[in-house]
């Protein structure tokens, strides 16, 4: 009886094996072991963390072998994490220090899969056998295109000079490791005590040797997390995943997504226009800030230069000031009105219009004080009072013309404070770019207006820009941690001069 049961067992196994040879039927390797943490870092927007098998739930299953795998498509899976370009390197690394490079395009028939004899491995049938890197540890996206944004990344600048952009996949394999101090522990028992010290690893860039050139005395960090730090040692600056972080020389995490370094920065900032108003009506001053949407300080040189500016030329006090990142609308003139960095202010970009600190219109009020905004045809930032907002009346494309007017109609009102914000150097400089004639000419105007309104004004008058701005392939922009947009003109007219 044994004998017929073993006899019919071997049958269904005998029909079962020419089923999968005929038919082609192969297993599918599929492991349910322990799954390690898998990151794909570098130049994307968006790390991918891999914790577990669900990135297979396409159902996706490639032969390898004679043997069927479930596996998801590399490509697939790097652009969900939104890469900054589309030129880019991929570098697959192991846990035994084994590296493949292979070039993006290149992977349409590259796939990630996993068992518990390999972990994760790639499978690249298009590319050599020893691209096949077995327990990866980690993938890097490494853009190929240098011109990427400066948006991106880390800059390093000075005041007119961008001197290096560097993004995380380009920094990737030139950090040198460090162990970072965590803290001490420490337990007690059965009457002894053990004391450790806890360390993490991170991947620190050697600024200084990255560059070949000494930083200056003098060095200003900026974070795209609001946080500005002046300092005469540049500390460590850790590579994060998809980001740089500032450590200061204490250990200390001061800046977490560092967006750029400015090396010997000039000694004023927008954010200085608070306490200059401040000062002045202190001492029983009125104040007029004149704000020139746009204008960078290398265009304020090449006016000066070219014969397009006269008036704001024979200011007495004229310095270069930097902005803040980012350097758009929103973000600068709450540096300005608030002088505070967007880490105090909460207005980071041009997502946020309500400060979380007061604006030099709460200082007004509070010291019974008058005060006049002028802006365009929309409120920017929520602030203490309303501004009062001009629409485009003769129809000519621009708003400056009426924001003037309207400023000459009430510089008489006697008021301590008047703030006039005007647009046109910027929507032009949008259209043109930065150094063309058109902007230039429409510099040379908004002298003429500086000129009338500081004539008409009896009291100290304060002129600078919210961020100045580049040149682009089809006209300008600004919003990058680069000189152009990072630097403008700081001018102040005493009374009577």
């Amino acid at each position: 009886m044994k004998r017929s049961i073993w006899i019919i067992i071997a049958i269904f196994a005998l029909i079962a094996g020419l089923a999968i040879g005929v038919f082609g039927v192969s297993k599918i390797v599929q492991d349910k072991a322990f799954v390690p943490k898998l990151k794909i870092i570098g130049d994307i927007r968006n790390i991918i963390e891999i914790m577990d098998l669900d990135i297979f739930e396409d159902d996706l299953v490639i032969n390898i072998e004679g043997d069927a795998a479930r596996a998801v498509s590399l490509k697939k899976l790097i652009d969900s994490g939104e890469p900054f370009s589309q030129q880019n390197n991929i570098l697959i690394a192991g846990h035994d220090d084994s590296v493949a490079e292979l070039d993006y395009e290149g992977l349409d028939n590259s796939y990630l899969a996993f068992n518990s004899e390999h972990g994760w491995h790639s499978i690249n049938p298009e590319h050599p056998a020893n691209t096949k890197i077995k327990r990866i540890r980690e993938i890097a996206v490494i853009s190929k295109d240098n011109s990427i944004d400066h948006e991106y990344g880390l800059s390093i600048i000075s005041v007119d000079e961008n001197i290096l952009n560097i993004t995380p996949g380009q920094a990737y394999g030139k950090t040198t490791e460090y162990l970072y101090p965590e803290g001490d522990v420490s337990m007690e028992k059965d009457g002894g005590r053990y004391d450790a010290s806890v360390y993490s690893k991170k991947d620190i860039i050697e600024i200084e040797r990255l560059l070949d050139r000494d930083m200056g005395e003098n060095i200003v960090l900026m974070g795209r997390d609001g946080n500005i730090v002046y300092t005469r040692s540049i500390g460590m600056v850790e590579l994060n995943d998809n980001h740089f972080n500032y450590i200061d020389s204490g250990g200390n995490r001061k800046i977490s997504d560092l967006a750029g370094i400015m090396m010997d920065p000039p000694g004023a900032s927008i954010m200085d226009v608070y306490d200059d108003c401040v000062y002045y009506m202190d001492k029983g001053e009125k104040v007029m800030v004149i704000i020139l949407d746009g204008f960078g300080y290398h265009q304020y040189e090449y006016a000066y230069a070219n014969g397009y500016i006269d008036f704001m030329r024979d200011a007495g006090n004229i310095k270069q000031a930097s902005s803040i990142i980012k350097p758009v609308t929103n973000s600068g003139l709450a540096a300005i009105f608030t002088g505070r960095p967007p880490a105090e202010s909460g207005i980071y970009d041009h997502d946020n219009r309500q400060p979380l600190v007061p604006t030099i219109f709460d200082s007004i009020l509070k010291g019974n004080k008058s005060a006049i905004y002028i802006e365009g045809n929309i409120q920017i930032l929520k602030t203490e009072i309303d501004p009062v907002l001009n629409t485009n009346r003769n129809n000519d494309g621009y708003i400056d013309d009426d924001i003037f007017r309207c400023a000459m109609e009430n510089i008489g009102e006697d008021f301590d404070l008047m703030v006039i914000h005007f647009h046109s150097i910027d929507d032009i400089g949008h259209d043109a770019g930065d150094i063309v004639p058109g902007t230039m000419d429409r510099i040379k105007l908004l002298d003429s207006y500086v000129k009338e309104l500081a004539l008409s004004w009896d009291g100290y008058v304060i002129v600078t820009a919210d961020h100045g701005m580049h040149k682009t392939g089809d006209g300008g922009s600004h919003g990058e941690f680069r000189y152009e947009d990072m630097f403008v003109p700081y001018i102040v007219f005493s009374p009577g001069k």
